[in-house]
């Protein structure tokens, strides 16, 4: 049977990840390997950057499935926002992160906000 949401579809997909939850998780590795399909153009991830700060070779299985990392540096000046984010010394754990991404070979995208 055909995926419901591939077979609504005409254009290819590109979906994105919150993940602020699903990246911790074990499994989340083997949801990407389960994106790598034909009509699933990109997938994209959204993140706070607290995995990817502190494990590298996290970051380099994201560069080897070719998936784009949407980092969230709104936190930065937005406290409200901080507490959603994540915990800490968010400039510092943004700058491992960028770092970490870098050496993997992973563009990120970033979402500075206001």
């Amino acid at each position: 049977m055909r995926d419901p949401v591939l077979a609504a579809s005409s254009a290819a997909l590109a979906p994105a990840m919150p993940a602020r939850w699903i990246v911790s998780r074990r499994f989340f590795l083997q949801l990407l390997d389960l994106a790598k399909r034909p009509e699933i153009a990109r997938v994209t991830i959204s993140t706070n950057g607290l995995r990817i700060a502190g494990d590298f070779d996290f970051c380099r299985e994201l560069a080897r499935r070719n998936v784009s990392v949407s980092l969230q540096l709104d936190a930065l000046r937005n406290p409200e926002l901080s507490v959603l984010r994540g915990t800490g010394r968010h400039a510092a754990v943004k700058a491992r992160a960028l770092a970490n991404l870098e050496r993997a070979g992973v563009r990120p995208t970033i979402v500075a906000g206001g």
